[in-house]
């Protein structure tokens, strides 16, 4: 499946593909192991409290690099949003319209 999407960004003048994982997903030692490497890591969201890394493989040589970063292996960590569920913090909705500004 990934050789098809290689495949189709090359047949499609793509220069690379980029992907998010969470942190603590067993695929990030997939994506190293097939090429990609880890571009940023970014925090998650409050809840899980874990990292989202960035990978990228070029398809084709790229006029500029970025260099590689060691992605994040850091676990899901429920102890922050639970303890701010207790002390009553109001956590933005997915679903209301408020949190679309």
């Amino acid at each position: 499946m990934v050789r098809d999407l290689i495949n189709m960004a090359k047949a499609g003048a793509g220069t690379g593909i980029r992907l998010r994982t969470a942190s603590s997903s067993e695929s990030n030692i997939f994506w190293k192991f097939i090429g990609f490497y880890c571009t940023r890591v970014t925090p998650g969201g409050v809840k899980r409290n874990r990292d989202i890394n960035h990978w990228r493989t070029d398809v084709q040589e790229p006029l500029f690099t970025v260099p590689p970063v060691e992605p994040s292996q850091k676990e899901i960590d429920l102890r922050g949003y639970q303890q701010m569920k207790r002390d009553g913090v109001e956590m933005p909705n997915p679903w209301s319209r408020t949190h679309y500004k």
